[in-house]
């Protein structure tokens, strides 16, 4: 057997079954959670080197019966993992961080073998074989290049942005702080120059400092576009970049390559210097 303690907590895992190629599934229900629990999921995840290949989010609202009652929104974040004793951890997980008195498997589901297929194509529309290739890709390190920019309003939180990145696999290869240039966004927003909100886009972008920079990981410039939400913050989970720290449409944090193709020409407008998106 060997054992391992985290938090003041046991966990026991078998010898003979560990597996460098395990799969799983956590879906976390982030309104019921503890606080700090994702936190302490993310440190176990390092400490056995646990890769997160997946994220995704979604807020689903339910309908208040009666009339006094307000809506309620529930937050979901759903990862798909790889590494060694996946199939121990997980449940491991769910049994330590559940919340007492709650509904057990709508606050921390972990896939079970038997329903990790339906799983995997309900949460992030995948087959088996799409798994074995992403898997394949890490195996190989087949790592992409993409450009983030995190903008004014979100500045002060960059520290908490990179760890967000770090954590789920985007390494920082290029970095720099600076105060963008007219021609510069004249540029990188050349498809939005004739609508009539360009020019608070521009004044936006012009109002303070920006980092920039050029991640790489396995499947970068999806990871980073799944990480972000979508454009209007109003309308992002809480516990996406734009959901923690955008405030609108406009002030929404953070920008990202929507493409391979996007991100090797703004590597190249933002850097001076031609990367490899795709090594």
């Amino acid at each position: 057997l060997l054992l391992f303690i985290f938090y003041g907590r046991i966990l026991v895992l078998e010898r003979g079954i560990v597996d460098m190629n395990e799969f799983g599934i956590i879906k976390l229900e982030l309104n019921l959670i503890q606080n700090g629990t994702y936190d302490r999921i993310i440190e176990i995840f390092k400490y056995y080197c646990i890769e997160i290949l997946k994220t995704r989010s979604y807020t689903k609202t339910v309908t208040a019966r009666k009339p006094y009652k307000d809506d309620t929104n529930y937050h979901f974040l759903t990862l798909l993992v790889k590494g060694k004793n996946v199939k121990n951890i997980l449940p491991y997980i769910k049994s330590e961080y559940n919340n007492p008195g709650l509904n057990y498997d709508r606050q921390i589901y972990v896939s079970s073998e038997d329903f990790f297929e339906f799983d995997l194509f309900k949460y992030f529309n995948m087959s088996m074989e799409d798994l074995t290739n992403l898997g394949s890709k890490y195996d190989k390190k087949e790592l992409e290049q993409t450009l983030a920019i995190i903008k004014p309003d979100a500045f002060k939180h960059r520290e908490k942005i990179k760890k967000i990145l770090y954590e789920n696999g985007l390494k920082i290869v290029s970095e720099r702080n600076t105060f963008l240039k007219r021609d510069d966004l004249k540029a990188h927003y050349s498809h939005l120059i004739d609508m009539p909100f360009y020019n608070n886009v521009e004044n936006y972008m012009l109002s303070g400092p920006v980092d920039i920079m050029v991640l790489e990981g396995v499947d970068a410039v999806e990871k980073l576009r799944n990480l972000m939400g979508p454009t209007d913050s109003k309308t992002a989970n809480p516990y996406t970049i734009r959901g923690m720290y955008g405030t609108d449409i406009t002030h929404n944090a953070i920008h990202g390559s929507d493409s391979l193709e996007s991100a090797e020409q703004e590597i190249e407008r933002f850097f001076n210097q031609r990367k490899k998106v795709l090594k």
